[in-house]
């Protein structure tokens, strides 16, 4: 058994480990099922064919967000994006939060603070945030739902937002299957350097950038580890997305995700 073989055997191990969850999680399944019939609405409803993902790498603190404001496209954003809000008047479409964790208490106030600040904004939340608090269907602000716990993303096949999905590895993982579950037919990413690993610190566009010196929460090796799998789904979607015609562009200055094509929109940038 070389690594190649043994990278895949991991790979087939974290999938089963998602079956088993499904199978767990089949009496509430109706429930669930009930949240992402509603995201027919976004598919139905969408009005336009372009849309921006904006990740939280460093390289979105020198993108001119109000140039996304008057464009022909919808927006996503993720998770602490909110931090960035004194930077632009940007309202994005949509707010996607896919971690678990933003239920946990040391998370939840950023979580409301999101709500708070993005009242016109359609959030899309991970199912699992029900377990934890049951009331957050009822929350006043617009919001649907993904269910990704049914496998994990290894191969290249259909993904239906309506139902239960793999999992997809990071956020910005589930914000390109998102868009080609809403039916967008040519997504562009912004912030997504893919490169934390790189660094001693944590790095993000907000609190610093690169030279913000907060400590690194995740160990290198871990993260190296993660990153992987994170890079085996991104090939994996633009494969998918090949099928259906749909162009995924990567617009994000020193990126280091290689599956989709580079083509760095500089009318963007601020410098």
């Amino acid at each position: 058994m070389n690594f190649r073989s043994l990278y895949r055997l991991n790979l087939q191990f974290i999938n089963a480990g998602g079956k088993v969850k499904y199978l767990l999680r089949l009496p509430s399944l109706s429930k669930t099922l009930k949240l992402l019939k509603k995201n027919q609405e976004i598919i139905s409803n969408r009005k336009h064919d372009t849309i921006y993902i904006c990740g939280l790498g460093p390289s979105l603190a020198d993108v001119d967000l109000d140039k996304l404001v008057d464009k022909e496209a919808d927006t996503l954003v993720v998770n602490h994006f909110f931090k960035m809000a004194d930077q632009t008047n940007l309202k994005p479409t949509y707010y996607l939060m896919a971690d678990a964790g933003f239920m946990k208490p040391k998370h939840i106030a950023a979580f409301n603070k999101a709500i708070e600040m993005y009242k016109d904004t359609t959030f899309i939340w991970n199912s699992s945030f029900q377990t934890v608090k049951p009331n957050v269907v009822n929350f006043d602000c617009k919001k649907n739902f993904l269910a990704m716990y049914n496998g994990y993303y290894i191969d290249s096949k259909k993904i239906d937002i309506t139902k239960v999905m793999p999992a997809f590895g990071n956020v910005i993982c589930a914000a390109i299957a998102f868009a080609i579950g809403a039916g967008y037919k040519k997504v562009v990413l912004l912030g997504c350097d893919f490169n934390s690993f790189a660094f001693p610190h944590e790095i993000h566009c907000y609190d610093g950038g690169k030279d913000n010196k907060a400590a690194r929460r995740i160990s290198l090796d871990f993260e190296l580890f993660c990153y992987c799998f994170d890079a085996s789904v991104h090939i994996r979607l633009a494969e998918y997305a090949k099928t259906l015609g749909v162009e995924i562009i990567n617009s994000t200055r020193g990126s280091l995700i290689d599956a989709y094509p580079m083509n760095i929109d500089e009318s963007l940038y601020r410098n």
